[in-house]
């Protein structure tokens, strides 16, 4: 999924600073115009608890999760774009100054128009000088595919660049301006590095300043050795590339003010930013805009997992609120501050995190959550404190075990038939995926059932047989329900590894292979990724194949099929280990691990029975 990614040393294009975290206030989830009965683009429309979901907030679900690379392109090419303003005007000035020096000016007004008419000047002429041309473009375009087809010669070109950049046009989008970026900031000689870059490093608490040097070094030596290349000079680290654009980039950033929807925008305006804080943006993308640039690359999935995020995000939060609990627009301010505090110096961004490590569709949905949750941390702290001696809670102990299971390092070694809605290898969704899927699994879990149903008939057979001293001769070869499972794991289990890079020197470890479904031992928090799932999937659709198996299903046995993010999955447990390095509860430590996994895990069943008990039309789960 992320080898393009890796090979051509592209940064993700935005990574939100805490402090602009911070100023992020509750995304409104609703409720929005209940006697709207307009027509919707999305099919049925989505009421719940007599809430209608404007097509224009589903549209910024879809803009600012799937699509939110677009934004990141457009928030870089405002940091470009500010980058050529301010070389304008301090060679503007440079020339002004110089031509003062030479005659004066009869007044501040002349000086002035002087002024604006060298910056427009100087304007056009560095956005020709780092424009980037378009058979320079195409050559590098090209490298970047020749070498991904030399190295993975029986993958999909087309399908890979889709996994990672959503189709070939954004991936092309992407290639283009990060080489602009390069152009503005980067220049291959590092004595010409803008002052921007230079300051950008230098203050890097990560220790930037000594990649000055480094590129200072590396130039030199590649200068040399393009002497014998024929004046071609090699191509800078990929890794060291993304390493430095991310600071610089980071650097930019944390001096600019972009905001969405959920700071305030007038209606219909989709982002804004500001890049010297006057209060006045330099540029604002309405929802419009931004939809019909990624309404091409919007799938029904994509569709119906937006609509599952405000099913759950408003029956929860219409619950919060009739319990009393749901936080104060003050409260909620704190709480993210809170949050963002967490990442000032970290080597993640809260934005990070919330996409890459809880996979939420955006920052701005994983707040609306982590707010919610805080909420519901009120609700249920008395029935975590300790007793009058100190002791835990009956709550916490009760717990115990479950989070023992996981937090202690317990293990399952178990099997899963995925039934993809998604054709993986090109990926792209099947023609009626999900229902085919369905039909598919129950059809399997069928012929699974039927297995056992006959084996055992016939061991029950042979065992009658020899009671009566007789010989049995069966008319059919029954397998074993193991061996009839394996086989239809060999069959039909659509888990999907991409093969590894050929040639010397390439081959990668397999061990975070899916092997058709066949995992082994896992612990539970590795398990998950290995299933499909993830922390935003399990909450917003209240289920978890994972956990079904890690905490409920018998050893040897098969259940099934459920519904997960990719299609059906039916599923066999080998054996369990028990935990090798039990949590400690005299450890306080310990106990707010178990306090915090309580939370998380009490959250999720209070989403799914507030889903369960709201009206909801316009979506279906299944």
């Amino acid at each position: 999924m992320r080898y393009l990614n890796l090979l051509l040393g592209l940064p993700l294009l935005v990574a939100v600073s805490p402090r602009a975290a911070a100023a992020t206030v509750l995304q409104d989830v609703g409720p929005a115009a209940a006697q709207d009965t307009s027509a919707s683009i999305f099919g049925e429309p989505l009421v719940i608890n007599g809430q209608r979901v404007s097509d224009e907030k589903i549209k910024l679900q879809l803009i600012y999760g799937p699509g939110r690379m677009m934004v990141d392109l457009y928030k870089v090419g405002v940091i470009i774009q500010d980058e050529i303003s301010r070389q304008a005007q301090e060679l503007a000035a440079a020339e002004v100054a110089a031509q003062e020096a030479a005659k004066p000016y009869a007044s501040a007004e002349e000086r002035a128009a002087a002024l604006q008419k060298a910056i427009a000047s100087q304007t056009a002429l560095l956005t020709e000088k780092y424009r980037i041309k378009d058979e320079a473009f195409e050559e590098e375009y090209q490298y970047t595919i020749d070498t991904f087809a030399k190295d993975y010669p029986v993958l999909d070109i087309g399908a890979e660049i889709s996994r990672a950049f959503r189709s070939v046009e954004w991936y092309r989008e992407q290639l283009r301006q990060t080489m602009y970026f390069d152009s503005v900031f980067l220049p291959f000689n590092p004595e010409n590095w803008p002052s921007t870059t230079l300051e950008a490093m230098r203050n890097d608490p990560g220790g930037g300043a000594l990649l000055i040097d480094d590129a200072k070094q590396s130039y030199e030596s590649r200068l040399k050795a393009s002497e014998k290349n024929g004046g071609k000079l090699p191509r800078e680290d990929s890794l060291y590339m993304t390493l430095v654009r991310q600071i610089v980039r980071d650097a930019m950033f944390s001096v600019m003010t972009f905001k969405t929807p959920a700071d305030g925008l007038p209606a219909g305006v989709a982002f804004q930013a500001d890049t010297n804080g006057d209060g006045r943006p330099e540029l604002e993308l309405s929802i419009e805009e931004l939809w019909k640039i990624v309404e091409p690359t919007v799938n029904e999935t994509e569709i119906h997992e937006a609509k599952q995020w405000f099913v759950t995000a408003m029956a929860t939060r219409d619950r919060l609120l009739a319990e009393n609990v749901l936080l104060t627009d003050e409260d909620a301010k704190l709480a993210i501050q809170n949050l963002a505090s967490g990442f000032e110096g970290a080597l993640v961004t809260l934005e990070q995190s919330a996409t890459g490590t809880y996979f939420f569709p955006s920052v701005m949905n994983f707040i609306d959550y982590y707010t919610m949750r805080e909420g519901f941390r009120k609700l249920v702290e008395p029935k975590l404190a300790n007793g009058p001696a100190g002791e835990l809670s009956t709550t916490l102990r009760e717990y115990y075990e479950r989070a023992n299971r996981v937090m202690g390092l317990g293990m399952i070694d178990c099997e899963v038939i995925l039934v993809s809605a998604m054709d993986i290898p090109r990926f792209r969704w099947k023609s009626d995926g999900w229902a085919k899927a369905k039909a598919k699994a129950a059809d399997l879990r069928k012929q699974l059932d039927q297995n056992v149903q006959d084996f055992n008939a016939q061991r029950a057979a042979r065992a009658e047989a020899t009671a009566q001293g007789k010989e049995y001769k069966p008319d059919r070869d029954v397998p074993d329900p193991y061996r009839f499972w394996s086989q239809l794991v060999d069959d039909n289990s659509e888990y999907w590894d991409p093969p590894p890079p050929e040639g010397p020197g390439k081959r990668q470890s397999d061990v975070a292979y899916k092997k058709k479904g066949r995992f082994g031992p896992k612990y539970r928090n590795d398990l998950i990724g290995f299933v499909g799932e993830t922390p935003f999937s399990e909450w917003v659709s209240g289920e978890c194949v994972t956990d079904r198996m890690f905490f409920d299903q018998m050893e040897s046995s098969v259940a099934g099929p459920f519904r997960g993010p990719l299609g059906y999955y039916i599923t066999r447990v080998n054996r369990r280990t028990p935990p090798s390095r039990p949590l400690n509860l005299s450890d306080p430590k310990h106990v707010a691990l178990l306090r915090d996994d309580y939370l998380r895990w009490a959250f999720i069943q209070y989403s799914k029975e507030a889903v369960a008990k709201a009206t909801i039309t316009g979506f279906r789960a299944d």
